[in-house]
């Protein structure tokens, strides 16, 4: 948790309104009507919603890994007061061009509005393959028929393959898999590597030769080679 490997933060802010529930829809802020206060805006680098340089439990912890991976972050000082500023201390008010003129219970001067997308920068050949029996749950090497499993895929920090990487499964010898082989990496920023159900039956009568085995590859959208890792599967010895 809270590693910043292979994932790049962009911050986007833009001058505007805090937001407001109108509760009895006038199109104005009314006392009493509940609102979200914003601190000012922040590059949250460890993901974690909380401004780390300025915590006091990172000040006493600087070696705990959240506060390791947030120790980089960075704010706007929209307010010029050379440090960061909470929401809670920012003012006690709505602040927003919806606040009526002349009224004291909210203020007309806008804020920083902001948004934040994780980039996850994941290597082209460098993706790691695994099978985990859902029972347990356990990583394991081969497949047996009528258990569930899920196929991990993921790179170095644990990060999900690129958008757009094809996996295709295939299944040889008395394997079969009865349900979808093919599929493609959708577009998100998730933490955590990216996973797809398998479900492994034996073929019905005369096994045919080995190898008994699942193929799984992967192969990323950007070209690059096709990353392949192979598990057996465990079928019955053949009557005498």
């Amino acid at each position: 948790p809270y590693t910043r490997g292979g994932r790049s933060t962009i911050l986007v802010t833009a001058v505007g309104e805090e937001t407001f529930i109108d509760a009895n829809g006038d199109g104005y802020f009314d006392d009493g009507e509940n609102f979200e206060e914003l601190g000012e805006a922040f590059r949250d680098d460890n993901e974690d919603g909380v401004y780390n340089p300025s915590e006091l439990f990172c000040a006493s912890n600087p070696a705990n890994a959240r506060c390791i991976a947030g120790s980089e972050e960075d704010f706007l000082d929209y307010d010029g007061s050379g440090d960061y500023t909470e929401a809670l201390t920012v003012d006690p008010l709505y602040n927003g061009l919806a606040c009526p003129e002349g009224e004291t219970y909210c203020s007309r001067d806008l804020i920083l509005v902001r948004d934040q997308l994780p980039l996850i920068l994941s290597p082209t050949d460098a993706i790691e393959i695994a099978m985990v029996d859902l029972s347990g749950p356990t990583r394991v090497t081969g497949v047996e028929s009528g258990k569930v499993y899920a196929i991990y895929f993921s790179d170095a920090h644990n990060n999900r393959p690129a958008t757009g990487a094809e996996i295709v499964l295939e299944a040889e010898g008395g394997c079969t898999i009865p349900g979808q082989t093919e599929f493609t990496v959708p577009n998100s920023s998730a933490e955590g590597a990216y996973g797809i159900g398998l479900n492994v039956m034996l073929k019905a009568g005369d096994l045919p030769d080995p190898p008994h085995q699942i193929i799984v590859r992967i192969t990323n959208s950007s070209g690059g080679n096709t990353l392949q890792r192979n598990f057996s599967c465990q079928v019955p010895d053949p009557p005498p």
